[in-house]
């Protein structure tokens, strides 16, 4: 027996997406039957898919996977989403406010360990595809928070997605957050 919590029910803390949730998940399993990297670890091995984690430490808690390499263990945490507009509502607020809390925690390793929203078709409109992937790809392969900004700042609709991040992330840490915060962020 273990003293740790249970999990939480999806039932009592989502609305209704817990199929989706189930569906994503199944995905990851998929990688850990397989001994394959899970998508958005892209390294190592699954070696666990677990849902609803947060009475475990996880904030970002409706799927989390384990991966480990090397003996090295690292978590990718997904917030997941039917249906979700990545413009400044509620909705993607609330997400990012959680994001940021996990990222922020001390727990959370930014080496390693990364944070995602899981969306479906529905939501992966054009200007997500191309402009806000993009995005988060140019931010894990800068090796320098300068060269990222001034990579971005030539492009209109990935400068308007990290100015949403950059409002966003400040109400969130109830402070400006700095360009290094922002990039560091965005590469998990």
């Amino acid at each position: 027996m273990s003293d740790s919590p249970p999990p939480v029910s999806p039932f009592s803390t989502g609305h209704g997406g817990s199929r989706f949730e189930l569906l994503v998940a199944s995905s990851y399993v998929l990688s850990l039957l397989d001994h394959y990297p899970a998508r958005g670890l892209d390294r190592g091995e699954v070696v666990s898919v677990a849902l609803q984690q947060r009475n475990r430490g996880f904030l970002v808690d409706d799927v989390v996977i384990r991966g480990q390499e090397d003996g090295r263990t690292y978590f990718l945490s997904l917030q997941i989403k039917h249906s979700l507009t990545f413009s400044d509502n509620a909705d993607f607020r609330e997400i990012l406010a959680v994001c940021w809390q996990q990222f922020t925690n001390g727990s959370f390793n930014p080496e390693s360990d990364k944070l995602g929203v899981g969306i479906s078709d529905a939501s992966h409109i054009t200007k997500v595809q191309s402009h806000l992937q993009e995005l988060l790809t140019w931010a894990s392969s800068n090796t320098q928070h300068n060269a990222f900004f001034e990579t971005v700042a030539k492009f209109k609709q990935k400068n308007t997605f990290l100015q949403l991040f950059r409002s966003i992330l400040k109400d969130c840490a109830s402070r400006a957050v700095t360009d290094t915060e922002i990039w560091q962020f965005l590469k998990c």
